[in-house]
């Protein structure tokens, strides 16, 4: 699970599939033009910068996981932010089916070490600074999630209440 930052803010689409292995997949760089490259890793302990990408034994996992942590990001990561411009993602999927990450797409193109299935995105949502663009060089927006584990906002004050 990552914040992605510089690419054009927004998720990948069907459009940035292609085959891999013979199968139509999203593959992590396949996203690079929609998601950008890694600002900040947000892992369960350790560090956050993007050389911990691929540092799978500190990330979440599991079909269901909670996590909570303050993490501080870069002056660059809190920029993007506030211009609308980053977004998180997670990965690895199941692509097959059958409870593990293995090679049916192949070698991962990150670290052929890893199946591909374990690094492609699963998941994405963009994280958006609910300021005018006018306050935003004002105000420092810094990520954190809401209650529900759906609500990401940015700025200061206390989270959203939960819907119902």
């Amino acid at each position: 699970m990552h914040i992605h930052v510089k690419g054009s803010g927004e998720c990948p689409t069907a459009d940035d599939s292609r085959l891999h292995n013979g199968r139509l997949a999203t593959s992590t760089t396949d996203g690079l033009r929609a998601h950008g490259a890694i600002g900040t890793s947000l892992t369960t302990d350790g560090g956050t910068s993007p050389a911990g990408a691929l540092a799978v034994d500190r990330f979440p996992a599991g079909g269901t996981s909670t996590s909570s942590r303050t993490i501080a990001v870069t002056d660059d990561v809190a920029r993007q932010v506030r211009d609308d411009n980053a977004v998180v993602v997670i990965h690895g999927i199941d692509y097959n089916e059958n409870g593990e990450y293995d090679s049916v797409l192949d070698a991962g193109e990150l670290n052929p070490v890893l199946p591909q299935e374990a690094t492609a995105p699963a998941l994405c949502g963009p994280l958006r600074c609910p300021l005018p663009a006018l306050a935003r060089p004002a105000v420092r927006c810094t990520p954190t999630a809401g209650r529900t584990g759906r609500d990401v906002r940015t700025g200061p004050g206390p989270a959203p209440p939960s819907p119902g």
